[in-house]
């Protein structure tokens, strides 16, 4: 069972073909249609990142993160600004 089947179930996660690159190493320039796949995949996995909480991912806790890194939790200003 590879790693992404085993957190999304096989639903989520990039779908796209990983990009080619030609002899000396350069990418290959995407199409549109190829583009718009990356991005779609991309959108699915971050989608899935979304969905991964416990109990201890509580505002009151990343209200303490944001005061540790010296940011006010109700304006998202740096404190003392």
């Amino acid at each position: 069972m590879s790693i992404a089947s085993k957190y999304t179930n096989g639903n989520v996660g990039p779908r796209a073909e990983p990009r080619y690159f030609d002899d000396r190493g350069k990418p290959i320039p995407m199409t549109d249609e190829r583009r718009r796949e990356w991005i779609e995949a991309g959108d699915r996995a971050l989608a899935g990142l979304a969905d991964i909480v416990d109990e201890t991912d509580t505002e009151e806790r990343w209200d303490e993160a944001l005061r540790n890194l010296g940011v006010d939790p109700r304006t998202g200003r740096g404190l003392g600004s």
